[in-house]
């Protein structure tokens, strides 16, 4: 028996290390994948596992997804893979090129691409080498990667239709603020030096505004520091697993954006099972590779609960049904493509369908929400010129 050092994903993310004890390499990937873990690099004890120096750089992901396409097409055209690489790497950034160059010098050496990739799984993503160790196993690696850059791209419009959809509140709210703080640290001191000329003493109302501008104008710089550094904070501390999983579990308990996340939860799972489906990877796999999608720790710990069920023999649609992770109507459709024999297709389809409900949803919370900002801060500024202005009109009643 031998020892074999790994690298591997755990159902919720994390890279772990170590040496699993096996006859063979195959059987220490089969040991790893029933361990709910998925393999990143797999090598005899005495072998190096590290990645190479480069091999933390960052590359952008629209250029992977842009050289992945290009490969597929090269394959397409009969070019060999590792002379397919060696072109896509011509047109590429340097940081990016070198990574393709050692991936191509790699396969040239008679490593197969997902061994050559293995090393830069933190570019490329398990989700990325689970595909292409799919393919190699079906025979159908163009097929695959042409999938892969359709799922690549689905991803990327979702992540520029959720920042236009934030982005545009975001600004309104920047905007309020600022016509605020103009009305807290300019407008209200000049009727507050008008009452003081006139010596009107102000009540009720009127001496709250006047409380919070001299407050603002007292203090605001402390006020400016204060909100950069919330949120620099706020930035730090979504980076962690722990203050996602808080945000999202709030975020959740709302009313509209619950079924939002429900929708993409669904949306996205659902695609990366008909795509590694379609690959050739086995339900198991695929579903092991679903966590990469899910943005909390208790989906990935349902999920992998749902794997073990499968691997035990339960059906698909009826392991989702005793979890939350994706839209009960979703799981009634995976039930009936079960029957039907067409996992792979259906998945696809079934994100299609959430995909476009998502849409609609982002839509609405989007055209909500503007109004909804907008109506609030100008009532609060309409509020603060009311109390003044009623303070002014004071005066009437005072001459006559």
């Amino acid at each position: 028996m031998q020892g074999f050092r790994f690298k591997a994903l755990t159902p919720d993310g994390q890279v772990v290390e170590g040496v699993e004890h096996a006859v063979s390499r195959t059987q220490a990937l089969v040991a790893l994948e029933a361990r709910s873990l998925v393999p990143v690099l797999v090598q005899d004890a005495v072998g190096d596992i590290s990645a190479p120096k480069n091999g933390g750089a960052q590359v952008a992901r629209r250029e992977i997804t842009d050289a992945t396409e290009q490969l597929a097409l090269l394959l397409r055209a009969g070019v060999a893979l590792d002379q397919a690489l060696a072109l896509v790497a011509q047109g590429a950034s340097r940081s990016f090129a070198r990574v393709l160059d050692q991936i191509a010098r790699s396969v040239s050496s008679g490593a197969a691409l997902s061994e050559a990739l293995a090393p830069h799984v933190a570019q490329f993503g398990s989700t990325y080498l689970g595909v292409v160790r799919a393919a190699e196993r079906s025979g159908a690696m163009e097929a695959s990667l042409e999938l892969l850059v359709v799922e690549r791209r689905r991803v990327e419009r979702l992540r520029e239709r959720l920042f236009a959809s934030l982005a545009y509140p975001a600004f309104l709210a920047v905007a309020a603020i600022a016509v605020l703080a103009f009305v807290l640290l300019y407008v209200i001191p000049q009727f507050k030096s008008a009452l003081s000329d006139l010596e009107i003493a102000a009540g009720g109302q009127a001496s709250l505004v006047f409380a919070l501008s001299d407050f603002a104008i007292d203090h605001q710089t402390a006020l400016l520091v204060s909100a950069i550094l919330l949120l620099i904070g706020a930035l730090a501390v979504m980076r962690s697993a722990a203050a996602a999983d808080l945000f999202f579990d709030v975020a959740g308990a709302l009313p509209g954006t619950k079924r939002i996340l429900e929708y993409e939860r669904t949306a996205s799972l659902t695609a990366i099972l008909g795509l590694l489906l379609a690959s050739g990877a086995d339900l198991p796999s695929a579903l092991r590779h679903g966590g990469d999608v899910l943005r909390q720790s208790r989906h990935r710990r349902d999920l992998a609960e749902v794997v073990r069920a499968v691997r035990g023999g339960m059906r698909l649609s009826a392991a989702f049904s005793r979890s939350s992770i994706i839209a009960p109507a979703a799981a009634q459709m995976v039930r009936v493509a079960e029957e039907s024999g067409e996992l792979a297709d259906a998945c696809a389809r079934v994100s299609s369908v959430y995909q476009a409900m998502l849409d609609k949803a982002l839509d609405r919370m989007t055209a909500v929400a503007a109004p909804v900002l907008l109506l609030l801060v100008s009532g609060l500024i309409a509020w603060m010129i009311v109390a003044v202005v009623g303070a002014l009109l004071s005066l009437n009643e005072i001459v006559l």
